[in-house]
């Protein structure tokens, strides 16, 4: 669910490339189709704006295989 490609998306005069930059919302929620779906896409970084303790709560599935970065952005509750 909500998940989508960023390409297109303009910036000034530049717009990003197609299978740059995909977002999502939720990756430790996705139907074993969907994680199907997101390593067929060939993600190689994935980065993680959630709190440690949200990780630890729903960890994702592409901690491994993957690149990967944990920054949570948000403030803290």
């Amino acid at each position: 669910m909500n998940v989508r490609d960023l390409g297109g998306l303009r910036s000034g005069q530049h717009k990003l490339r197609s299978r740059v930059l995909v977002r999502a919302s939720a990756l430790g929620t996705l139907s074993a189709a969907g994680k199907e779906a997101i390593r067929a896409y060939a993600i190689h970084t994935v980065i993680d704006l959630r709190w440690p303790e949200e990780i630890q709560a729903r960890p994702s599935h592409f901690a491994t295989g993957a690149t990967y970065v944990n920054v949570p952005v948000d403030k803290r509750r």
